[in-house]
């Protein structure tokens, strides 16, 4: 049986450096994905969930490097995760529920 692969391994096969991002509002119990890409030296923001209603919707995003991504959510109220290596293609996204009950 061939083993599940996440994301993360998908995107290494393709030779794409890429990250799947998990943001939530904690007391709002909002969860939303991003997904964040390399290009020309640097990190290029996407909505995995496009919501019209969302002010970053349909806008170019760029961040000078992680921390500077992290940064921006965090100011926000924001909490932020890597959950590139958890993210199964097909499987319910169950555990982004999981990561803010704990």
């Amino acid at each position: 049986m061939d083993a599940v692969l996440v994301m993360k391994d998908i995107l290494d096969q393709q030779g794409i450096g890429s990250k799947i991002w998990m943001i939530c509002q904690v007391e709002k119990k909002k969860v939303h994905s991003i997904l964040t890409f390399e290009s020309s030296s640097r990190v290029i923001y996407l909505e995995l969930t496009p919501q019209s209603g969302k002010p970053n919707y349909g806008k170019e995003l760029l961040f000078a490097d992680e921390e500077e991504l992290a940064g921006y959510w965090k100011e926000r109220g924001y909490f932020i995760q890597d959950v590139t290596n958890i993210c199964k293609p097909g499987a319910d996204p169950s555990f982004f529920m999981d990561m803010i009950k704990g």
